[in-house]
């Protein structure tokens, strides 16, 4: 069960984790296009964020709507 969640958790076998070490270290380029990555994904979802707020926004200032039979 330990091998299993070592796997799920890491996306690797228990071998190839014990090889590597601790530590992933990754190259410059490697550390750079993550930055990159990491930053898009940021800004995209700040964007996001502001539209939820704004339709949070919009909805608690709407009255309610009552169903009529």
């Amino acid at each position: 069960m330990e091998k299993l969640n070592v796997q799920l958790n890491t996306g690797s076998s228990e071998e190839e984790v014990e090889k590597k070490g601790k530590y992933i270290l990754f190259t410059p380029e490697e550390r750079e296009k993550c930055k990159e990555r990491y930053i898009a994904f940021s800004e995209e979802e700040s964007k996001i964020e502001k539209i939820i707020r704004r339709e949070r926004k919009l909805a608690a200032a709407k009255p309610p709507v009552y169903l009529t039979i």
